[in-house]
Parts: C-alpha cells; structure tokens; sequence
C-alpha cells in the first residue's frame, strides 16, 4: 500500500513538473506572441504614416495645380452701363475704387484662406483616420481582455 502511494506521489511530482514547463513554455510563448504584436502595431502606424504623407504630397500637388487656374480679383477694367433705353455700353471705370495695396492684400488672404481650408481638410482626414484606429484599438483590448479572462477561467 505504501508503495502504491508512493508511486502516485512520484507520479503526481512527475505531473507537477511538467504542468511547470508547459507553463513556462506558455509563457514564453505568450510574451514572444506579445512582442510579435507590438512590432505588428508598429509597422501598421508606420504604414499608416506613410499613407497619410503620401495623401498629404498628392493633396498638397493637387492644390498647386489648382492654384494656377484660380482667377484673383483685380481692379475693374471695364463696367458695363445701361442706359434708359435698354442699351449697354461699356465703359472704363474713371476711378479705382480700392487702391492697388488693398487688391494685393486682399489677394494674399484669399490664398492664405485657401491653404488654410486645405491644411484643414487634411487635418479632418487625418483625424477620422486616427478615430477608426482608436476604435480597433479599443475594440483589439476588450477582445484581448475577454480573451484572458477566458483563459483564467
């Protein structure tokens, strides 16, 4: 009988430690599936990034050609003028309305304004890009921490 107990004692250590090597293994094998996941995490931000760069040249490109054709506002040349009856002449306006510095300003804001918008739609589209990825994230952690909770059960 002692023997019988003895050998289920043996058997039982035996037992013990390879439940202690496959949990160390375990182990190992959760931190290099972690550290798998971390550089994983790091080469989609990167890609992300350089999608991001790669829309911000192509958007900033398409803004310069966009610029060329944008017509500004100039002194007026040239003023149509009606007369009584129901005849248009044209004319040449005798006085500038605005001096020439307040053309040339009023000019560089409607540019300004136009990049701003620009710079700011790419902001937009850069934000809602991070808001999806904040919502994978979150979605990616719950799931890791149902999973883990599976497991402790």
């Amino acid at each position: 009988m002692q023997e019988e107990l003895n050998a289920y004692q043996q058997e039982i250590e035996y037992t013990r430690e390879v439940l202690k090597k496959i949990r160390l293994e375990l182990k190992q094998v959760q931190e290099i599936l972690r550290k798998k996941k971390s550089v994983l995490k790091g080469l989609k931000q990167e890609i992300c990034q350089k999608k991001s760069e790669k829309e911000n040249s192509r958007s900033n490109k398409e803004t310069q050609n966009t610029e060329e054709d944008v017509i500004f506002p100039k002194a007026l040349e040239e003023v149509e003028v009606y007369a009584k009856d129901n005849q248009v002449i044209m004319a040449k306006p005798c006085k500038r309305l605005f001096n020439e510095g307040l053309y040339l300003q009023y000019r560089s804001v409607l540019r300004e304004n136009r990049l701003l918008k620009n710079h700011l739609s790419k902001k937009d589209f850069e934000n809602s890009l991070l808001k999806i990825e904040l919502r994978d994230l979150h979605k990616e952690i719950k799931l890791y921490q149902v999973q883990n909770l599976l497991k402790d059960k």
